[in-house]
C-alpha cells in the first residue's frame, strides 16, 4: 500500500509529456552514473522510494530482480530518493542493500527539482510511484509491483507493445482504485459494527479481485465483528500454510496488542499469538524487538504469562544490536523497562511504552531523534507517527 505524503494537485505531467532529464542529471547519485540522455526506444523506470516507507523497501528486491533479467535487453531501472533528509542515511542504506539493489540510484531530498518538475506535476502524493519513460515521453505511471514480466515485454517490444502496456496498466489503476473505495467503505462499516454492510462489501471486493491480499484480514474481521470465535480460529490456524495470509495475521496482531482493553475471547488471542510467532524475523535469523513485544502483549491478554515475559526479555536482548528501516538502532532501554514491568504482573500500555522508546532514543545534537523515523506501526504513514512525538 502506498504511503501518502500530501494532498496531491491536478496532474499536468501525464503520458505523452515530455519529461525534463536536468533534475536527475544534477541530483546527487548514490550509487550508478548520472542519466545525461535517453536511448532511443530504451525503456526507463524512475521508482521513487525512501528509507522510512515500508512498501518501497518490500519493492526493491522485485525491481533488483527486473534490472538483472532485462537490462541487456533494454530496459533501464533507476531508483529515485525522495521526500528524504539525509544523503548519508541514504548511501548506508544501499550499501547495506548491496547486490540486492545493484541498479543505479539518486538522491534528490526534500523540496527538490525532482519533486517540482516530476512527482508536483505528475500529482504525486504517495510512494512507491514508478514513472515509465520511453523516448524522452512518459508511457505511464504505475505501482513498482504491476511492472511484470509481460507489461516489460510489452514496453520493449516497440511503440504498440507500450501503448498497449500503458492501457492495461492504466486499466489496473483503476482497479485498484476502485478496490481501496471499497476497503475504505468496509472500514466505515466496520467502525458502525455493521456487518451486514461487511459481509456485502467483503463480497464486492472477492468478486474484483479473488487474489487480493486484503480478502484475509478483512475475512478476519468480519468473523471477529460477529464473534464467530471458531471461524476466526480455524482462520489463523489455516494461516500457517499460506503466505498470502502474512499479512492479514501480523495487522491483526499488532491491532489487538496494541487495543487497551478490547472485546476479543481469550482463546482467540491465544491463536492468533500463536500463528503470529512465526512470522516474526528480521534480517538473518534475529527476531524483530518490535514484534516481540506486541507478541508479549498478545500472550499476556491471553493469559499466558511465563510465555509473554519470555518473549519481552527476548526483546530486550535483540533490541540493542538491530535497527528500524536500515537508521537508528533500538535502544534496549525501553524493552527492558517492558520486560521489567510484566515480570511486576503489569502489561505497560501501549502508550506508555512508546514514551520510554522516545526517551531512550539516540539524540541529533540535541534533539531527540522523532519517533516517526526510527519506526512506523503496520499501515502507518509517518505523517501519523509525528503525531505520536
Amino acid at each position: 500500500m502506498a504511503v501518502v505524503a500530501q494532498a496531491a494537485p491536478e496532474a499536468t505531467l501525464k503520458a505523452g509529456s515530455e519529461v525534463s532529464l536536468t533534475p536527475l542529471t544534477e541530483a546527487k547519485w548514490i550509487q550508478g552514473e548520472p542519466l545525461k540522455a535517453f536511448e532511443p526506444d530504451k525503456v526507463y523506470v524512475f521508482e521513487c522510494w525512501a528509507t522510512w516507507c515500508g512498501p518501497c523497501i518490500a519493492a526493491i528486491p522485485h525491481l533488483n530482480d527486473l534490472h538483472k533479467k532485462y537490462s541487456d535487453k533494454g530496459l533501464r531501472i533507476f531508483g529515485i530518493n525522495v521526500w528524504e533528509d539525509g544523503e548519508e542515511k541514504v548511501a548506508k542504506f544501499v550499501k547495506n542493500k548491496g547486490e540486492g539493489m545493484s541498479y543505479p540510484v539518486a538522491y534528490t531530498g526534500k523540496g527538490s527539482e525532482f519533486e517540482k518538475q516530476w512527482l508536483k506535476p505528475a500529482g504525486v502524493n504517495g510512494i512507491p510511484h514508478a514513472f515509465v519513460v520511453r523516448n524522452g515521453k512518459l508511457v505511464t505511471s504505475t505501482h513498482p509491483s504491476q511492472l511484470t514480466d509481460k507489461i516489460i515485454n510489452a514496453l520493449l517490444s516497440g511503440d504498440t507493445g507500450a501503448v498497449k502496456a500503458a492501457a492495461e496498466l492504466d486499466e489496473l489503476k483503476e482497479k485498484r482504485a476502485n478496490q481501496m473505495g471499497v476497503l475504505q467503505n468496509f472500514r466505515k462499516a466496520a467502525a458502525q459494527g455493521d456487518t451486514d454492510t461487511m459481509e456485502k462489501l467483503l463480497a464486492q471486493l472477492r468478486e474484483m479481485d479473488p487474489k487480493s491480499p486484503y480478502l484475509g484480514a478483512l475475512e478476519l474481521d468480519v468473523q471477529i465483528a460477529k464473534k464467530d470465535w471458531p471461524a476466526a480460529i480455524k482462520k489463523l490456524e489455516d494461516a500457517k500454510d499460506d503466505p498470502s495470509q502474512r499479512m492479514s495475521v501480523t495487522m491483526m496482531a499488532s491491532r489487538v496488542a496494541s487495543q487497551d482493553g478490547g472485546d476479543f475471547a481469550p482463546e482467540f488471542i491465544q491463536a492468533l499469538a500463536k500463528a503470529f510467532a512465526p512470522m516474526i524475523e528480521t534480517r538473518g535469523s534475529s527476531p524483530n524487538p518490535m514484534g516481540l513485544v506486541n507478541l508479549a502483549s498478545l500472550q499476556w491478554k491471553g493469559g499466558e504469562k511465563e510465555a509473554a515475559v519470555a518473549s519481552a526479555k527476548k526483546a530486550a536482548s535483540t533490541a540493542g544490536g538491530l535497527t528500524a528501516a536500515g537508521e537508528k538502532p533500538l535502544p534496549a532501554a525501553a524493552f527492558e523497562k517492558f520486560a521489567a514491568a510484566l515480570e511486576g504482573d503489569r502489561l505497560p500500555p501501549t502508550r506508555e511504552f512508546y514514551g520510554w522508546l522516545r526517551e531512550s532514543m539516540p539524540k541529533e545534537g540535541a534533539k531527540t531523534v522523532p519517533m516517526s523515523k526510527v519506526m512506523t506501526k503496520p499501515g502507518e504513514n509517518p505523517a501519523d507517527a509525528e503525531k505520536r512525538d
